[in-house]
């Protein structure tokens, strides 16, 4: 992502915890959030290209894609703590841009979607971690076969 082209743009999914997103929107009246939905593939990645941030409170069953293409493509990412979220082996990023869902945390929130505007070349930077783990899955899932083929196999 060309970082020249950021812009202060939240992106978000609306099928994942969009009642507390709505509430964070009455709170952030001046903040622009952009819904993912009725776009194709190519339209989602030109969105998280231009994109600072993008939120996910919802229910994280696993590794969800859409988060982990957003840190790709240099969104600060905040999240819930919901599901595999809570746990940063799961989702490594810091504590500092993870939230519980409670309708007292959303001045929180919203503090931090404006930090990460105000400071986003130097936010960013706290998602280096994370980009490199998933860059890294498909080495680790190709050695992970290996290792239980080659067991299988012996």
């Amino acid at each position: 992502a060309d970082l020249s082209q950021k812009k202060n743009i939240v992106v978000y999914n609306p099928k994942k915890g969009y009642p507390f997103l709505e509430n964070i929107k009455k709170y952030a009246k001046n903040i622009k959030f952009v819904p993912i939905e009725n776009m194709n593939r190519e339209q989602v990645i030109e969105l998280l290209k231009r994109a600072k941030v993008y939120i996910d409170f919802g229910n994280h069953p696993g590794k969800d894609r859409i988060p982990r293409e957003a840190a790709i493509l240099k969104c600060c990412v905040i999240t819930g703590m919901r599901g595999s979220a809570a746990f940063y082996k799961d989702v490594p990023i810091s504590a500092e841009f993870k939230f519980n869902d409670e309708v007292k945390n959303i001045p929180f929130i919203v503090n931090k979607i404006r930090d990460c505007f105000d400071n986003y070349e130097e936010r960013i930077n706290k998602f280096d971690k994370y980009r490199e783990k998933i860059m890294q899955e498909h080495h680790k899932f190709i050695e992970d076969l290996k290792k239980v083929f080659i067991k299988v196999n012996m």
